[in-house]
């Protein structure tokens, strides 16, 4: 099923809008927990809060930098996280550029919307979703890295521990389907950023026409100059009219005057001989 480049610019604008809206608000969430703005408790034994926990002292608490809340107790907690690539002090660096690329993303499509009458207002857009889906493949590449790294033993707060390695994976997990968006969104902003990449395109070969076309030469005299380079100029005898000059217009005509001239006969008669003197009466 093929769009037409209106309902597309709508789509793109609205996925751009509600992903650069819910985005911002997680980079704002996670900036309040990597500052310990808010505080943490142990989990209880349900594995969905463990998950969450762990994901929490994974990838988003500085090393030594926040203390949790256990039975009306404050205790320290350890950053367990062993991967260099995805410690949070990293994580934090992709969450400030993708809060950069968002603010960026949601003043390009506003340009977006007038694509139909000026197709280059659609560039900005182009740039920034390019940005945005290398950065998010980037990031989906190094959160791969973290499913060889085992989850660390060391734990202030009670942990079921026979279920050590599947909360490890599923913490991962969430990490690698935040940053490629679940797969389904990123393929949506690639689609969006091709699909109006051909437009462009296209809009610029009407505009400008990959080859001249040189017009039917009607007057061999003026048009010679403005011929394109690299084409040659037909300078064959046109079905053009005449063009006489005063002088040649009074010689046509002299001439049609003389081979029109009849010279008087040539045959002389000479009066009657034979007199008749007029009758007496």
């Amino acid at each position: 099923m093929k769009f037409s480049i209106g309902t597309t610019v709508k789509i793109a604008f609205y996925s751009t809008l509600i992903e650069s809206v819910i985005g911002v608000i997680i980079c704002a969430l996670y900036v309040l927990f990597h500052f310990c703005t808010i505080t943490v408790s142990c989990p209880g034994t349900e594995k969905l809060q463990q998950v969450a926990y762990v994901f929490y002292t994974t990838y988003l608490r500085e090393k030594n930098g926040c203390n949790v809340t256990r039975e009306n107790t404050t205790i320290p907690e350890i950053m367990s996280n062993e991967n260099k690539l995805t410690e949070p002090r990293i994580i934090f660096f992709w969450q400030i550029l993708l809060l950069l690329l968002y603010l960026a993303w949601v003043g390009s499509a506003l340009l977006l919307q007038q694509v139909e009458k000026k197709s280059r207002s659609a560039i900005p857009w182009l740039f920034v979703t390019f940005l945005v889906i290398m950065t998010d493949f980037a990031a989906s590449a190094i959160s791969l890295t973290d499913y060889q790294y085992d989850e660390m033993s060391e734990s202030y707060c009670p942990l079921e521990k026979e279920w050590t390695g599947p909360r490890k994976t599923w913490t991962t997990t969430i990490l690698f389907l935040y940053f490629s968006r679940g797969g389904v969104i990123w393929m949506l902003n690639l689609w969006g950023f091709l699909t109006v990449t051909a437009y462009i395109i296209e809009a610029g070969k009407k505009v400008f026409p990959a080859t001249p076309q040189v017009q039917t030469n009607k007057n061999p005299l003026t048009d010679y100059w403005a011929t394109p380079p690299g084409h040659t100029l037909d300078l064959e005898e046109r079905n053009m009219p005449e063009l006489k000059t005063f002088s040649q217009e009074g010689r046509h005509s002299e001439q049609q005057s003389i081979s029109n001239y009849q010279p008087p006969s040539s045959h002389y008669q000479p009066p009657s001989s034979h007199y008749q003197p007029p009758s007496s009466h």
